[in-house]
């Protein structure tokens, strides 16, 4: 069951963004309560009372006590806005709850057990979803939902299906949803490709010599860098990876605790956690997600790779 946590609220009057820096900082964070029916009401709280209950993971799925003056409100968190690089909470959203209603709250995921036949071939546990989004009623809120990983093989998976929920729990989330996946590591596909370049490479000494030798050499060496990249490809789709190209992003934006993104092509994503690898153009994307530019520009570059027969000789020392 959830746990019980009070937070002491002042009613703030003032509205607008230089208000909400004024209290940010006098040490306080602006937040917003509503829904049940009722008007919101825009509310502070002491930043340090905040990030204290932070720290308590069932903060996020429990039924809170919220005290302004006399008066006690029922609410659950819904969004928690936080400084792109201090991480300082800089808003909180609270919904308004019903005692007698079922609410819909995301319940953190933990993985129980030992994959032993993963981690004996080298491998590793990924952890796809972390909070599952369930509907329950207030008092019965799970802290946590466990998922055993025991079964768990390189490439194999655990779906929302596999999680137990408890009596009165539900969830809208589809049950083929991956949770957890059993993959290979980096430096083990490393470490295959290569041993297939050693053992490519003590082929091609035995059974050929010269120019050929040296021919054959070469094509492993580019031979091995696609290997490893197939490797890669194969683990990904194992795991359940939607690789998707020819799509631009042109829209992020918070989807309850997720993304959601939009491309230029109109087609749409909902995903958990964004990683911005978007090089040149990681700004653009950030900026989208609302995390401050680093000023990080693209500009036009040109690379060749040639490779020169007979090869180019090394200059005299």
């Amino acid at each position: 069951m959830s746990e019980e946590f009070d937070l002491i609220a002042e009613i703030r009057e003032d509205q607008g963004k230089g208000a909400s820096r004024r209290l940010r900082r006098q040490g306080k964070v602006p937040a917003i309560i509503y829904g049940a029916g009722r008007p919101p009401r825009k509310l502070a709280f002491d930043h340090n009372q905040v990030i204290r209950q932070l720290e308590n993971q069932s903060f996020y799925s429990s039924v809170l006590n919220i005290k302004v003056g006399d008066k006690n409100q029922a609410a659950i968190v819904k969004d928690i806005q936080r400084h792109p690089v201090r991480r300082d909470v800089t808003h909180v959203d609270f919904l308004r709850i019903d005692p007698k209603q079922d609410v819909t709250v995301d319940v953190p995921i933990v993985m129980v057990g030992e994959a032993k036949e993963v981690t004996d071939a080298d491998g590793m546990v990924d952890q796809n979803m972390f909070t599952l989004t369930v509907n329950s009623a207030p008092d019965s809120i799970p802290n946590e939902l466990e998922v055993d990983i025991s079964g768990l093989t390189i490439g194999t998976s655990l779906r929302v299906a596999d999680i137990v929920l408890p009596a009165g729990i539900t969830t809208d989330v589809e049950p083929e949803e991956t949770v957890a996946v059993g993959m290979i590591t980096r430096s083990t596909l490393e470490a295959m490709a290569a041993d297939e370049a050693a053992e490519a490479a003590e082929a091609a000494e035995e059974g050929e010599a010269g120019e050929g030798a040296e021919d054959s050499a070469d094509d492993t060496g580019a031979a091995d860098e696609a290997a490893l990249h197939q490797h890669y490809l194969r683990a990904a789709r194992a795991a359940g990876v939607e690789l998707v190209t020819r799509a631009r992003i042109e829209g992020v934006e918070r989807d309850g605790a997720g993304w959601l993104l939009r491309s230029s092509d109109g087609r749409h994503w909902r995903v958990d956690a964004i990683a911005n690898a978007a090089g040149a153009w990681a700004d653009t994307l950030a900026e989208m997600a609302g995390a401050c530019a680093l000023g990080i520009q693209p500009l036009q570059r040109t690379m060749l790779q040639l490779r020169a027969e007979p090869a180019i000789p090394h200059p005299s020392p």
